[in-house]
């Protein structure tokens, strides 16, 4: 047999990783913590256990593992995992754990425009309510409510980036929609409310790349994209548009 030829067959020679290989909860530490942490709780990815899976069981949940998920950042594992290999992991995230934290949060989680960030050795969680006026601040590896602070209505957005110290939560609803509560992430307190246009509907933060700027838009028929200095809170431009409602993840 010819070095190409060779070279062509190895591949498929090769075995995957299978049962062979450490157990389900290693394959899980080795494939899965890294976005969905080893408690399978935390992390940029959702709590993999059977409370948050629901009727995704069995080949429903395999199939993701294999093949991942279109538009997201899901990978697939099919070339690099055996079929039995990823029925281990999918049995181990059904699996309940021993003790599942539960939360009282007041007033209906907006937990879709929450934010994570490291803080004082641990992760924090930032969400704001539908039903209520405030913003709770979550620590993540406890699960403990670390503060609870007031804003002017109830929060919508929350948006924040690794390089700025400030948390952006725009009100949206009620008479003061026009209010952005400018949180520092270190102390957890309001430090500044910005009002970029009196009576209209301020929205969806967002922030540049390198976390220098934060857009603001302005969110009615004649309204604006606003800019701002991420770091000294100050207007840099304005540009008129006709209900902006955000550019995402910019």
């Amino acid at each position: 047999m010819s070095r190409a030829q060779v070279a062509g067959v190895l591949p498929a020679m090769l075995p995957r990783i299978g049962l062979a290989q450490p157990g389900a909860e290693a394959l899980h530490q080795a494939h899965c913590a890294s976005c969905h942490a080893d408690s399978r709780l935390e992390g940029t990815g959702p709590a993999l256990i059977p409370e948050t899976l629901g009727r995704i069981h069995g080949p429903k949940l395999e199939a993701p593992i294999s093949e991942g998920r279109p538009a997201t950042q899901k990978e697939s594992f099919a070339d690099r995992l055996a079929p039995d290999a990823i029925a281990a992991i999918s049995a181990c995230l059904e699996t309940p754990l021993a003790t599942v934290p539960e939360r009282a949060l007041l007033g209906m989680p907006r937990l879709g425009t929450g934010i994570t960030w490291d803080w004082q050795s641990t992760t924090v969680m930032a969400t704001p309510h539908l039903k209520d006026i405030t913003i709770c601040f979550i620590n993540m590896k406890t699960w403990t409510t670390i503060k609870v602070i007031a804003i002017d209505r109830r929060g919508f957005f929350v948006r924040r980036h690794p390089n700025s110290r400030y948390v952006w939560t725009d009100v949206f609803f009620g008479p003061n929609k026009d209010a952005m509560h400018i949180t520092d992430n270190e102390t957890l307190k309001i430090v500044q409310t910005l009002h970029p246009e009196p009576g209209t509907t301020v929205a969806h933060t967002e922030v540049t790349k390198d976390g220098s700027r934060a857009p603001v838009w302005i969110w009615e028929e004649d309204g604006a994209a606003i800019v701002y200095d991420a770091v000294s809170l100050q207007e840099l431009q304005r540009s008129p548009m006709k209900k902006p409602s955000g550019k995402y993840n910019v």
